[in-house]
This record gives C-alpha cells, structure tokens and sequence, in this order.
C-alpha cells in the first residue's frame, strides 16, 4: 500500500505542478505582449523558475523510486525541456531589467541569452510634468511644463540612433499637421534626455550610439489638444540599421 501510495502521489504532484506551469506560462505570454509591465513581472518569472526548479527535482524523486510508468514519466521529461524552452521565449519577449533601473531576477540554475532582436521602442506617456524645453527651436524651460513621455528599447548591439521625431497620428498611423523633432529645424523640438543629460540641445544630426535596454525621456511642447487622452501618436526612431516606430494611444494601449 505504501509504494503504490507513493506513486500515486508522485503522478498527482506531477500533474498538478505541469498545470500550474502551464497556467503561469500563459499569464506571462499575455504580459509579454502589453504595453509596460510592472517591476511584478520579474517575481512573476522568480516564480516560474521556482516552479520549474520544484518540477525538476519531483521528477527526478519519481525517477528514482519508479512512481509511474516510465512512459508517462518520459513524457513529463518531454514536457518539462518544453516548458523550460518556453520559459525562455517568455523572458526574451517580457520587458526585463533596464540598464537604467538595474536588478538580477535570473535564479540559479538556469542560463537565459540576451535577445538577439530590436525590442520596441515602447512609449509611454508621463503627462504634463516639467518644464524642458519650449516651442519650436527653445531647448531650455520657457514657463510651461511640456509632455513628457519615456521610451524604452532594447538594441542588440552597439547601434547609431540618429533621431526620435514625434507625430499627431490617427488610428491608421497616418502623420496629421503637428509634429516635434530631435533633428531638423522644421519642426518644434523634441527634447531628448538621458540620465537627466539633454542629448540635442542644438538639434545634432545624431543622439549617440547605445547598446541593450535604453531609456530616453522625451518633452515636447503642448500643441492644441495632441496630448489629451485618447489622441493617437506616431513615434519614429531612426538608427543606423533603419527605421523603428510605434503607434499608441495617450492614456490607452501602446499599438
């Protein structure tokens, strides 16, 4: 009675810990894929390496004490490098730790890679919350706070961000008549920091070269009703190797 307990327990506790893999796994797929996460989202990965880890160590116990069949146990090996696999994908794809905002969640045991793709850039809007810059060709506070947004991207390499140029947009990604660049003068400014540091305060041709997981703060001047909620933004961001943009919604879902 007592082996065939242990099995039974063993084949349970190995079922349940595939359900709650599975399960975490799926919560953290729809993470990956909104706009901006929390500092949560790395507990939440803590978590399923923790789970992983505890999954690992169940199988080997039935492994060991022959608890299930080996068939069924072969698979749940199957099952486990699967998820392992999965959990990878996962924490590429998430928006991890930032150069900018440092923390290791990586738990022992296990080796992730860096991502070897462009992630974003990602934007999100601040609101109305300092004074940098001024209208039109002004890179120094004019008495007005101005928009201010953060915008996050991951560069596998060293790579030439040359510009960040924002547009008024629609929901088609269309430009409409108000827009704000790093660059040109044909255009108000777009102020672009770094670390608190102004990176063109006299609209350089060229933001600088910057590898892995970059934040920049941008401002720009209020114009007309383009930062009320619901209004629809192009971001585009021009790098050595191309074209980056982002289309998103001030107070909505990063598109």
């Amino acid at each position: 009675m007592s082996v065939n307990s242990n099995r039974r327990y063993y084949k349970w506790m190995a079922c349940t810990q595939v359900v709650l893999v599975c399960l975490l796994l799926f919560n953290l797929s729809a993470l990956a894929y909104d706009a901006w996460q929390s500092d949560n989202e790395s507990v939440a990965i803590q978590g399923l390496d923790n789970i992983l880890e505890e999954f690992e160590i169940l199988l080997t116990k039935a492994n060991t004490s022959k608890a299930a069949h080996p068939v069924f146990l072969s698979d749940l090996e199957d099952v486990l490098e699967h998820l392992k696999r999965q959990r990878d994908i996962i924490a590429d794809n998430c928006v991890p730790t930032y150069s900018d905002y440092a923390s290791d969640y990586i738990s022992p045991g296990f080796s992730y890679p860096e991502a070897k793709e462009f992630i974003g850039p990602d934007v999100e809007y601040l609101g109305l919350d300092d004074d940098k810059i001024g209208p039109w060709s002004i890179s120094s506070h004019d008495g007005q706070n101005d928009g201010h947004f953060q915008v996050r991207v991951y560069l596998p390499r060293e790579v030439e961000v040359k510009n960040l140029r924002l547009h008024k947009s629609n929901h088609q990604g269309e430009k409409l008549e108000s827009y704000w660049f790093s660059d040109l003068t044909e255009a108000w400014i777009l102020g672009v920091f770094r670390n608190g540091k102004m990176l063109n305060p006299n609209r350089e041709d060229s933001l600088g070269s910057f590898s892995d997981w970059v934040l920049f703060d941008i401002y720009a001047a209020v114009e007309g009703s383009c930062f009320d909620e619901g209004e629809y933004l192009l971001l585009e961001m021009t790098t050595s190797e191309g074209v980056l943009t982002k289309l998103f919604q001030v107070g909505g879902n990063v598109r």
